[in-house]
C-alpha cells in the first residue's frame, strides 16, 4: 500500500514495499488451476483452449496467465486472484487507516471512503 501513495510515506518504504507490486514469486501451476476451475465450476480444459502454465507476472494479489478461449479462439491474459486476498485487504486498509489517524490524518478520508466502497 505504501508504494501506492504518493507521497504519504517517505521514498524509502515506497521503494522497499514497491517489489509486493508485482515482482512477488507466483503460486504453483495447480492452485492456479484450482482456483480456476472452482470459480467457473468446471475443467480448465473445456473454458481455454491453451493455457499458459507460466505467469506473465505475479504480485502480492494474485498472478496473469497467457491464454486461449475455447469457445472462440480469442488470445486473453486471466487474471487469478489468490484465496483469502479479500481478508488481507479489509485488514491492510484498518492497519493503514490507524497508522493515518496518527501520522497522515489528511490521508483517513479516502480510506474511509475505500472502506465503504469495498468493505
Amino acid at each position: 500500500a505504501a508504494a501506492n501513495i504518493g507521497n504519504a510515506f517517505p521514498p524509502i518504504w515506497q521503494e522497499t514495499l514497491s517489489p509486493l507490486q508485482d515482482e512477488c514469486p507466483s503460486r504453483p501451476f495447480h492452485v492456479v488451476e484450482s482456483i480456476i476451475e472452482s470459480e467457473y465450476g468446471k475443467p480448465l480444459r473445456e473454458i481455454f483452449s491453451s493455457f499458459d502454465e507460466t505467469p506473465i507476472g505475479a504480485a502480492s494479489i494474485g498472478q496473469v496467465h497467457r491464454a486461449t478461449l475455447k469457445e472462440n479462439g480469442n488470445r486473453v491474459v486471466v487474471k487469478v486472484m489468490y484465496p483469502g486476498v479479500e481478508d488481507v485487504f479489509r485488514g491492510d486498509v484498518r492497519t493503514i487507516k490507524m497508522f493515518c489517524q496518527v501520522a497522515q490524518p489528511v490521508h483517513v478520508p479516502p480510506l474511509i471512503e475505500i472502506e465503504k466502497q469495498f468493505m
